[in-house]
């Protein structure tokens, strides 16, 4: 991630670059990560290493468990790592309830599996289920980017703005910025695995 794009994370309330690493590294503005599997994990352990306060969020039981002992079940390296440490220092917070880590973030990255059915076509039934909660605890000013391979057009066609807002239940009146970021296929061990200086915070 470059600065430029460090810039537009910030949205209109945080247009500072520098204002906005401070905000992001005091938790004044924290990062949501939804599915800690090979996406989630290395993005959020990249952000912890960064010095980002991260709220973690599964819906399974036992990958909330691993987490919370600072554990993952993705072989990433580094993630365990940044797990601990994070935990250790109070900047890693783990999450059953989706619409509350939706409320305590501002920066909302949804990792949640977009599988391939037999015939070929997509599986968004994972992404469909997240978006009811993290719209209900959108706020305005918020960022929420899009971390799956779907299908082309698909992140423009059916999950544009002003859908998301629809599926999600947000009100006509909140804005918030949306970003599609997908980036093909994952292959593990190489998902993600940012250095901290990458981030330019």
């Amino acid at each position: 991630m470059t600065g430029g794009k460090a810039k537009a994370v910030s949205a209109s309330k945080y247009n500072d670059n520098s204002d906005l690493a401070r905000k992001v590294r005091s938790g004044e503005f924290k990062i949501a990560v939804y599915g800690l599997g090979h996406v989630g994990s290395p993005l959020a352990s990249a952000w912890l290493r960064a010095g980002a306060h991260v709220v973690g969020a599964n819906k399974s039981p036992e990958v909330l468990e691993n987490a919370r002992k600072g554990k993952t079940h993705v072989p990433e390296p580094g993630v365990n790592e940044a797990f601990s440490k994070g935990l250790k220092n109070n900047k890693f917070y783990v999450y059953d309830d989706p619409v509350m880590a939706s409320q305590d973030a501002h920066f909302k990255l949804i990792c949640v599996p977009v599988l391939l059915a037999d015939s070929f076509s997509a599986v968004l039934a994972a992404l469909k289920q997240v978006a009811p909660a993290i719209g209900r605890g959108t706020k305005k000013g918020d960022n929420v980017s899009l971390d799956p391979s779907v299908p082309p057009g698909r992140s423009q066609r059916t999950e544009s703005c002003r859908s998301w807002k629809r599926r999600a239940g947000c009100r006509s009146s909140e804005t918030f910025t949306w970003y599609a970021t997908s980036s093909g296929s994952t292959k593990v061990g190489r998902s993600r695995t940012l250095k901290s200086g990458t981030l330019r915070l």
